[in-house]
């Protein structure tokens, strides 16, 4: 059993968005399909991961350091103790070899996407959803079947009204969320104070979240691994971003919110497959 080749393609976003610092007409972001020698309905299984919407592509930190180390290395040294799948920790351990400790600024983005599309691997590899994997491991088996998302919107764009914000958001109640973040910081303090006013004006009352158990953790990213991680380790809820960055955004397509929840994809890995738009450019780039 061994990982047989990585590869990083980076793909603009193209959008006209922008937050408090930058818009996002130059983002990119990688794609990376861990392809493994490990063969499931006739394929060999691969891995895949995407960064953050909100980092640049990081390919070239990948080819130069982190992937050339993984194929390098011994592949039993990459086992776990079963010697049936991978250890994502051993890799991540190869990955972080003669890197200088605390400069993780530097490389999180690019070890990170490397390592989710691992994940993405094992699970499928042992024919799980990624969610219940991590249940497993790390919750006693204790397996959520949805997952409370709010949504990161808000977003300012040339020509916004605060009539256009409210519609927004307006949109993703109707969908079936119950709670909406909205992008401050932008503008000057007095125009910003109105669109959070205008946004007060047309949600309903919600009570608050009590002290930092796990229900009050809720991972950034608005992704399918963020649903993954939130069920899997029982987190309060993640982010979600409905109609913004293309295939890169939102979940699997035949996902519908009920009262602000996400259903969890029980699709083996993470679940990208739900999403045609960004499985076909995942699956090109395996190919």
């Amino acid at each position: 059993m061994r990982i047989v080749e990585i590869r990083e393609c980076a793909i603009p976003l193209k959008s006209s968005l922008r937050n408090s610092s930058f818009d996002f007409s130059e983002m990119t972001t990688s794609v990376v399909a861990v392809i493994t020698d490990v063969v499931r309905e006739g394929k060999p299984v691969a891995g895949f991961a995407f960064n953050s919407t909100g980092r640049y592509a990081c390919g070239a930190a990948m080819r130069a350091r982190f992937i050339p180390r993984i194929l390098a290395a011994n592949p039993q040294s990459l086992l776990d103790d079963t010697g049936e799948n991978f250890d994502p920790s051993k890799i991540l351990a190869v990955m972080m070899q003669r890197e200088k400790s605390g400069g993780h600024s530097e490389r999180s983005i690019a070890i990170g996407t490397i390592e989710v599309a691992i994940w993405d691997a094992v699970a499928k590899i042992a024919g799980k959803p990624l969610h219940h994997l991590l249940a497993q491991r790390y919750r006693a088996g204790k397996v959520s079947d949805r997952v409370f998302c709010y949504v990161g919107g808000g977003w300012y764009f040339p020509g916004q009204t605060l009539s256009d914000l409210q519609g927004e958001v307006r949109r993703h109640l109707d969908a079936g969320y119950t709670m909406v973040k909205i992008k401050v910081g932008g503008l000057k303090l007095s125009e910003d104070l109105r669109r959070v006013e205008a946004v007060r004006a047309i949600l309903p009352a919600h009570g608050q979240r009590d002290g930092w158990s796990r229900w009050a953790l809720f991972p950034h990213g608005g992704n399918q691994i963020s649903l993954a991680i939130a069920g899997g380790l029982g987190l309060g809820g993640a982010e979600s971003y409905p109609g913004v960055f293309g295939p890169f955004g939102g979940f699997a397509d035949d996902a519908e919110v009920e009262n602000g929840c996400v259903p969890l994809s029980e699709r083996p890995g993470i679940g990208f497959e739900g999403q045609a738009a960004l499985y076909s450019i995942m699956r090109a780039l395996a190919a």
